[in-house]
This record gives C-alpha cells, sequence and structure tokens, in this order.
C-alpha cells in the first residue's frame, strides 16, 4: 500500500509541472504568432 502524502506529493509534482509546461507551450505559440503576424504585416508594406 503506498503512502497517500506520496500518492499526493506525485499529483502535485506532476499538476505543477504540467501547467508549467503548459504556460512555455502557451508562450512559444504566442511567440510564433506574433512573429508570423509581423512577417505578414512587413509584406503588405
Amino acid at each position: 500500500m503506498i503512502p497517500e502524502f506520496v500518492i499526493s506529493a506525485v499529483l502535485g509534482i506532476v499538476v505543477f509541472g504540467g501547467l508549467a509546461f503548459h504556460d512555455v507551450i502557451v508562450d512559444r505559440i504566442a511567440t510564433v504568432n506574433r512573429d508570423y503576424e509581423l512577417a505578414d504585416f512587413e509584406d503588405m508594406n
């Protein structure tokens, strides 16, 4: 039987890591989208 505090600690790490990873991905996507929009804008001028 696994102690409950071990389970909650692992779950906490997974959730926290997932949230941090999610923020990094969203940040990367936002940066890429902004770069594309800037490139499109420069092409129009």
